[in-house]
């Protein structure tokens, strides 16, 4: 459960900023500022329900005097990753504030692709980091060779 839940919030979040990148590289307001909104709201619940979980797993692995290793990973993964929900309040500002007014387009219009690459790579690498508890030896090395490109 603890996985899928966490594939499920790399996917959100991941989804979040493609969409918020999407919008922002746009040029005028539309109704997807508040799916956006909506979307991060609801990642900030699924957040707080994953880390009570991971949280309360002691008792799986209680009889073996120590935390699944598993699950140890997946909770300092869930912990690395407060730092990108400690941003999406902002996002959200952004995404709902934006009037892509001045010289809003010519500024954009330079970062679009670079801000999409960023994205695609930082969602790539978030999702192999969830994997990895779970994966085999063979996994791990091209997930290493991944990282190291």
């Amino acid at each position: 459960k603890a996985y899928r839940e966490m594939a499920t919030m790399a996917k959100t979040l991941s989804a979040i900023w493609c969409e918020s990148v999407d919008y922002i590289c746009g040029s005028e307001p539309s109704v997807q500022r508040y799916r956006i909104e909506a979307k991060i709201e609801a990642l900030q619940e699924l957040e707080m329900n994953i880390n009570s979980n991971l949280q309360a797993a002691w008792w799986e692995s209680a009889l073996l005097g120590r935390h699944d290793p598993t699950r140890q990973e997946l909770l300092v993964i869930q912990q690395n990753m407060q730092d990108m929900f400690d941003v999406l309040p902002a996002v959200k500002w952004c995404v709902l504030n934006e009037d892509f007014q001045g010289q809003h387009q010519d500024f954009i219009l330079d970062l679009q692709p670079h801000l999409q690459a960023l994205v695609r790579e930082a969602t790539q690498l978030l999702e192999m980091c969830i994997r990895a508890p779970y994966a085999g030896r063979k996994d791990r090395k091209s997930m290493n060779k991944f990282i190291h490109e």
